[in-house]
């Protein structure tokens, strides 16, 4: 059954699950923090911030004339500098991102992230 979007079931499906597992990350990360202590939930917030306000200012002002494109390794990058804690739970989650990462760097090679749209397109592929 498709809906008015052209999705079906299962595209539902698995953005509700990884709506509901960025949630549950997010959440146990904070709490891992907090317990940790106030320096940390500061300090980890603050580096957030300043990371996706660079990350903005790179992809509007910087970059303006670019097509920005964050690539799966990117975003997997970006997850990885948070999971510093060491327990079961978030070794199994720092190993699956970073098994992320390693197959799009490996599999797609590490395009970037701007692309000047004035530049067509590199060849990848020669024969």
């Amino acid at each position: 059954m498709e809906y008015g979007n052209g999705w079906g079931c299962s595209e539902y499906t698995v953005i509700t699950s990884l709506v509901l597992f960025i949630l549950f990350l997010c959440g146990y990360l904070t709490t891992l923090f907090y317990v940790s202590g106030l320096y940390y939930v500061i300090f980890y917030a603050t580096y957030f911030v300043l990371l996706i306000g660079f990350i903005l200012i790179l992809s509007g002002y910087v970059f303006e004339s670019s097509e920005t494109h964050y690539h799966h390794w990117f975003i997997a990058l970006l997850v990885l500098t948070f999971l510093s804690h060491h327990n079961p739970i978030i070794s199994a989650i720092h190993g699956y991102f970073f098994g992320v990462f390693i197959e799009g760097s490996a599999r797609f090679g590490l395009d970037p992230v701007w692309n000047d749209i004035d530049i067509p397109e590199r060849i990848t592929d020669i024969r």
